[in-house]
């Protein structure tokens, strides 16, 4: 039967409808009445509402989302019920356009479809972006929105130095600073650090509005972090991770002398003989001894 559907759209055999993209577009698309009508809301309000002209044959989609990639992918699945009719892939920007247009058509198991698809591709590089569209007001994805914030709130140094966070609505990006800065805590704190300091570098030479708005962004969480430290420098000074960085793991360095800036641009004249005894006790002299044992090990 589904073989025989979709015989019927390809060779278009006994099609009484055209489907037009865009106003000024040449490319059609034929099909069936019936067919679309029983699929699909949209087309039955246009098809058989009352209003309905049933001498009207030709009907303009708008495009985007409906580009001749999306459209075939979307009529294929109106016709067999999946998205599996074809050997055809599509990629990212394609799955997102069929969302568009089943949420046009009101086809909400292909947007079901179209969901599971998007989040099996989801990962760190797509994360800025997937979160941008189902974001997006047209979109509203809560689904996709919850599962891409798993890497853009994880990964948040490698995944916020790009357009697609940048150009959010300022509200979404207050949310994502909010979470952020909500995870911070004297154990977190150096993670959280390590993440600002790298997505900082990231985009220091970046002058587009968009690069503004994420700077922004991390002068927020950089102002979360001064007030974490100024509170609990005793408790960050001892946890593994800052221990990490007096021993020079990686790039720690850098953030290091980083997070000193921030602990002296924070200090208060009531903080500051309890900062100099956190840092002289866990830092510096942590730092002397460490050298001593360097030096023992080469004379040995």
């Amino acid at each position: 039967m589904l073989q025989d559907l979709l015989y019927c759209w390809r060779s278009k055999l006994y099609s009484d409808v055209s489907l037009c993209l865009g106003d000024n577009s040449d490319t059609t698309f034929a099909s069936h009445r019936a067919l679309l009508a029983s699929r699909s809301p949209y087309f039955k309000s246009i098809l058989l509402g009352n209003y309905a002209d049933s001498s009207q044959y030709i009907f303009t989609l708008p495009s985007p989302p409906f580009t001749p990639a999306s459209t075939t992918f979307t009529l294929g699945y109106i016709y067999c019920g999946t998205l599996a009719f074809s050997d055809r892939t599509f990629d990212l920007t394609t799955a997102m356009e069929i969302f568009r247009c089943a949420d046009y058509l009101g086809l909400t198991l292909l947007r079901d479809e179209v969901e599971d698809r998007i989040e099996d591709v989801l990962n760190v590089k797509r994360a800025a972006r997937i979160f941008s569209f189902a974001s997006a007001s047209d979109v509203n994805s809560l689904r996709l929105r919850r599962a891409a914030s798993v890497f853009v709130l994880g990964n948040f140094g490698d995944v916020w130095g790009c357009p697609q966070i940048g150009n959010l609505e300022f509200a979404m990006q207050k949310q994502l600073v909010a979470d952020v800065c909500a995870t911070i805590n004297p154990v977190s704190l150096t993670a959280v650090a390590k993440s600002a300091f790298v997505l900082r570098k990231r985009i220091k030479l970046e002058k587009a509005p968009w690069a503004e708005h994420v700077r922004s962004m991390v002068e927020a969480i950089e102002d979360r972090l001064r007030d974490m430290l100024g509170k609990s420098l005793k408790e960050i000074v001892v946890s593994p991770s800052f221990v990490d960085l007096i021993d020079g793991v990686g790039f720690s360095t850098d953030v290091l002398e980083w997070l000193l800036e921030l602990v002296v641009g924070g200090l208060t004249e009531a903080k500051a003989p309890e900062a100099y005894e956190a840092l002289v006790g866990s830092v510096l002299l942590r730092e002397v001894r460490s050298e001593e044992h360097t030096s023992e090990l080469q004379s040995q």
